[in-house]
């Protein structure tokens, strides 16, 4: 059940994503990783329990 959570998530990323790697925005990336990390760990725990 994890893989369409993810895959329902990824679809929202790719425009602001492109727009961020044409203006070189690394508070972006950075943002973007911590958020992913965490919306994995609550799907991964909310999902087992």
């Amino acid at each position: 059940m994890k893989i369409p959570f993810a895959i329902l998530g990824l679809s929202f990323i790719p425009q602001r994503w492109t727009n961020a790697i044409t203006k070189k925005d690394i508070p972006f990336f950075i943002e973007q990783g911590l958020r992913l990390l965490v919306s994995a760990s609550v799907l991964f725990f909310v999902i087992d329990i």
